[in-house]
């Protein structure tokens, strides 16, 4: 991670970063309370750390059929119908609101970002954004291929 990926994530935590990992954190933290929630909850810690500090890093799905599972499509559909829709909302709005700026148009995107992750969070891959790029060097979705340097990325 080169130093301006490291000054936008500092940037990032202080300007609201924190907030999104505490309620990642926090709502992560109660489902592992349930051995039902537990899943749910280790999927929620792992995006509350990519909320924390998502510039340098990628998160993507997986293809490979060992790789995903059928548990977490179900949990996927039900965080979508009770919790996802109003969260992508939510960061859809403040997305809009700092790309009215020049120098928010990276935090923007990072929020933009959230909210495709907010319909789906389980099963997903936090990883470097070079490690991504390695893993797909011979066969890149185009989606891999067109990011912004500085910009965290999705890939659903």
């Amino acid at each position: 991670m080169d130093g301006c990926a490291i000054f936008l994530n500092i940037l990032w935590f202080i300007l609201g970063g924190e907030i999104l990992c505490l309620t990642y954190g926090i709502v992560g933290i109660l489902c592992c309370i349930s051995i039902i929630g537990a899943p749910i909850g280790v999927g929620l810690l792992r995006v509350a750390g990519f909320a924390a500090f998502p510039f340098g890093k990628a998160l993507y799905r997986p293809q490979s059929p060992y790789e995903r599972s059928g548990c977490a499509a179900c949990m996927n559909v039900f965080w979508m119908i009770f919790i996802g829709w109003w969260m992508a909302i939510m960061f859809f709005i403040v997305g809009a609101i700092c790309c009215c700026t020049i120098i928010g148009i990276p935090f923007g995107l990072g929020y933009f970002n959230l909210a495709k992750l907010s319909f789906r969070p389980f099963n997903v891959v936090v990883c470097n954004k070079e490690d991504l790029m390695a893993r797909y060097q011979y066969q890149a979705p185009a989606s891999v291929m067109w990011y912004n340097a500085y910009a965290p990325v999705v890939i659903l």
